[in-house]
């Protein structure tokens, strides 16, 4: 379990930042966890998430 310290600067600091920002993080986060998710590895998961952000 983390220190309320550690956890009440974490959501300070995702406070400060606007959701149009965070939100590309994430959608990018995910499109690589998915092409591990489905095995795929170097250069494939690379054109995979690369091929993705044209959707």
């Amino acid at each position: 379990m983390l220190p309320k310290k550690k956890v009440n600067a974490t959501s300070e600091a995702l406070n400060a930042c606007p959701a149009e920002v965070i939100w590309p993080f994430i959608n990018r986060s995910w499109q690589w966890m998915l092409a591990y998710h489905i095995r795929l590895t170097g250069e494939a998961a690379q054109w995979a998430v690369r091929k993705q952000k044209g959707h």
